[in-house]
C-alpha cells in the first residue's frame, strides 16, 4: 500500500532514521568517520564500499577528499545511487529479512 502523499516522510527525516540505525549497529565507527570526513584519509576504500552496499550514507554536508576531491552530501547524489538515503534503507530492509530468514 502506498503513503499518501501528505504523509511522505522528507529526505532529511528519512536521513535520520536510517543514519541512527547505522549508529546502533557494526557500522557505527565507519559511518562516525564518513560524517567527521575523516573517513577520506585513511578508510576511503573501506568507505565507498559501504557506501555502494548501503551500510553506510553520505554525511549532511558536503567534504573533501584528503587529496581535494568534493565528497557529496546525500541531499546531493539521485536517489538510490552510491552513498543515498534510499541505498541505505534498501540494504537495511534486506538485510532485515535475510536476519528474520535466517531466525526460521
Amino acid at each position: 500500500m502506498k503513503r499518501k502523499k501528505g504523509n511522505q516522510k522528507s529526505l532529511d527525516q528519512r536521513y535520520q532514521e536510517v543514519h541512527g540505525k547505522i549508529l546502533e549497529g557494526p557500522g557505527r565507527e565507519l559511518q562516525e568517520l564518513i560524517d567527521s570526513g575523516d573517513a577520506w584519509d585513511d578508510h576511503n576504500r573501506e568507505a565507498m564500499d559501504a557506501l555502494a552496499e548501503g551500510s553506510a550514507v553520505l554525511p549532511p554536508k558536503q567534504a573533501s577528499s584528503y587529496y581535494g576531491a568534493p565528497i557529496p552530501s546525500y541531499k546531493d547524489v539521485e536517489p538510490g545511487s552510491t552513498g543515498s538515503v534510499g541505498r541505505a534503507e534498501k540494504y537495511q530492509k534486506e538485510a532485515g529479512r535475510e536476519h528474520r530468514d535466517g531466525m526460521n
